[in-house]
């Protein structure tokens, strides 16, 4: 650890109960440059500890990583006790027990627990892409396959888009589903029941591609996959939520 002894001595002399410090004072402390892994990824700024020998530094310091704000290259470090009262809110007295039980008959136990605490962030990137105008689609159009997706229809009255999210399983069955429902008025006010300025409408028709859906998890990202119903339900829900508050949203159905 004696690359990150400096980084501890400066710890444990500090007052208060955070320190937010930029990349660049942490390693003018060090007095050498941070990898590229410390300013790229935030899992390097765990509290895992064990043998990484960095994370150490600061948790044998007394101290945690509260934030790593990459972006605009700052950690935030939140003491980890202050005078024997835990900084994180926990019942008492059982959880105390719990934590002194973790550390004292299991130390990698206890890290692994405290890495499981930690806050956690996933993202969706989706990009849409523009399909046509559904009353002018065939479903025996060749672009148009048996894939499952995601589709947004949008309905535009004046200057007033609304907007309909469909979970699909086949894509050709959901357009053919859909051009039935659009042709009549009873059908559009079925498709849009609550949104009246979508009636009479033209609908314009969006889909998820191949590839256009990604799921981001603490830095680590991976393709969407919509075949399974469960996960493109879910990718589905957060595009209604970013729908709704661009206020166009409002509801979600699945064919």
């Amino acid at each position: 650890m004696a690359k990150y002894e400096p980084l501890r001595a400066h710890l444990v002399q500090l007052e208060g109960l955070t320190w937010t410090a930029k990349l660049v004072e942490i390693e003018s402390i060090l007095g050498s440059r941070l990898p590229n892994s410390a300013v790229r990824h935030r899992t390097w700024w765990a509290n895992s500890g064990g043998n990484l020998v960095h994370q150490n530094a600061w948790l044998e310091a007394g101290w945690r990583v509260d934030k790593a704000d990459l972006a605009r290259g700052a950690v935030m470090f939140r003491r980890a006790h202050v005078r024997g009262v835990v900084t994180s809110r926990s019942p008492e007295p059982i959880a105390q027990d719990t934590t002194a039980r973790r550390s004292k008959a299991a130390p990698d136990l206890s890290r692994q627990h405290e890495l499981l605490e930690q806050p956690v962030t996933v993202t969706l990137r989706a990009q849409w892409t523009m399909v046509g105008i559904l009353d002018e689609l065939s479903d025996a159009a060749d672009w148009i396959n048996d894939e499952a997706t995601v589709l947004r229809m949008v309905a535009f009255q004046k200057n007033d888009p609304a907007s309909v999210l469909i979970s699909c399983g086949r894509l050709r069955q959901a357009i053919g589903a859909l051009r039935s429902l659009a042709a009549s008025t009873a059908g559009q006010k079925k498709l849009f029941s609550g949104i009246p300025a979508a009636t009479g409408s033209a609908m314009e028709v969006h889909m998820l591609q191949p590839g256009n859906a990604w799921l981001l998890a603490d830095g680590q990202s991976r393709k969407a996959d919509l075949a399974l119903a469960e996960e493109r339900r879910m990718v589905a829900q957060l595009l209604l939520l970013q729908e709704r508050q661009s206020g166009r949203g409002q509801k979600l159905l699945s064919l």
